[in-house]
């Protein structure tokens, strides 16, 4: 593919599911990338080789783009806050969730992120285990990285597993990461015989 031009963004296909990159030959480090439902620009910097989101197509032109990118790979330094603490990025999440999701959920969300104060959000322990917090953990990283408060999400590649009991089961077994567990005394003891 040659350099990118808006025709050729707007000829970009959107993937069924996840998101593809296209990056563009006339500046290294900058693209496209396409998810499900819109496009937008990023530029990849830095010895670590960071992805900062630019903006979304067309509400941001392709020369703009560029320009914005120029200006960060010529200066990337200038452009690394600080961390900021998870107490803060947690009230704009929940805040945020607020306006779109229903009060169950915010609810959940609330209580699995209240014990977690004072720390930087590069700077939270990923060895959790409560399937609650892990799932608000994931949401709300998510959240941190489309509103360029964080980079990557430490907890994306956690599996949740929740506990689900089989209701149809007569002796009361339990599901849980793929496997079943039975109540102690499944069978009746024999003990009179």
């Amino acid at each position: 593919m040659g350099a990118l031009t808006e025709l050729t963004i707007r000829k970009l296909a959107h993937p069924a599911k996840g998101s593809t990159k296209h990056l563009d030959p006339s500046l290294p480090g900058f693209g496209v990338r396409c998810t499900t439902r819109s496009k937008a620009f990023f530029v990849m910097y830095g010895a670590g080789r960071r992805l900062k989101t630019l903006g979304k197509w067309p509400e941001l032109s392709l020369k703009e783009a560029r320009q914005a990118a120029r200006k960060l790979l010529a200066n990337p330094v200038a452009d690394t806050p600080r961390s900021p603490f998870f107490h803060d990025a947690r009230d704009a999440f929940l805040r945020d969730c607020r306006s779109r999701l229903r009060p169950s959920t915010i609810e959940r969300y609330y209580y699995a992120l209240r014990g977690i104060d004072n720390e930087r959000l590069d700077r939270v322990s990923t060895s959790r285990h409560d399937p609650n917090q892990l799932k608000a953990l994931k949401a709300l990283y998510n959240w941190c990285i489309d509103h360029d408060l964080h980079d990557r999400n430490p907890f994306v590649r956690r599996k949740v597993h929740f506990a689900v009991r089989i209701a149809s089961s007569p002796t009361k077994k339990w599901r849980r990461s793929g496997g079943l567990i039975s109540d102690l005394f499944q069978t009746p003891l024999n003990c009179f015989s």
